[in-house]
């Protein structure tokens, strides 16, 4: 006895066997077609991967343009001292703002920290210490004798 319930399968009882209770039926694969190639698949896998490229590229594009526009990536500044020091290069040496140079206090603590890395007594460059005390004078509105020694 073979039975049809589903299009393609067929059930047939397992063979006889002295069996007491429900009948079992067992699935056997009686010329089932082979499934099509997962055509309409291909698009949408496609798709799915321009889609995720596209937002990777756009994310990393902004995390650059975040990166670019940090104090981090401008590094430093290029381009040697001039012979008078001007309020701009001053403020360049110490690494201020021109809103943060009209507090003294903020000119001491930038100076006190270049100068810890930059002192001639801890290895540090005598050029470089002379140029750091100048920008401090000019920012706090001490006069100097003339241009620099160096």
């Amino acid at each position: 006895m073979v039975r049809e319930a589903i299009p393609g399968v067929l059930y047939r009882p397992p063979p006889k066997k002295k069996q007491h209770g429900a009948r079992c039926f067992t699935l056997t694969p009686a010329s089932l077609p082979s499934p099509p190639p997962p055509q309409q698949a291909t698009p949408l896998v496609a798709g799915l991967g321009v889609a995720a490229a596209a937002l990777t590229a756009r994310q990393m594009l902004a995390a650059y343009v975040r990166y670019a526009a940090s104090p981090a990536s401008r590094g430093f500044y290029r381009g040697g001292f001039q012979q008078e020091m001007t309020r701009r290069e001053a403020l360049l040496i110490l690494g201020l703002r021109e809103s943060a140079a009209q507090d003294g206090q903020k000119v001491k603590d930038a100076h006190r920290r270049i100068m810890l890395a930059n002192h001639p007594d801890s290895g540090g460059s005598p050029y470089i210490s002379v140029k750091v005390n100048e920008a401090k004078d000019l920012l706090l509105g001490k006069k100097r004798s003339g241009g620099s020694v160096f």
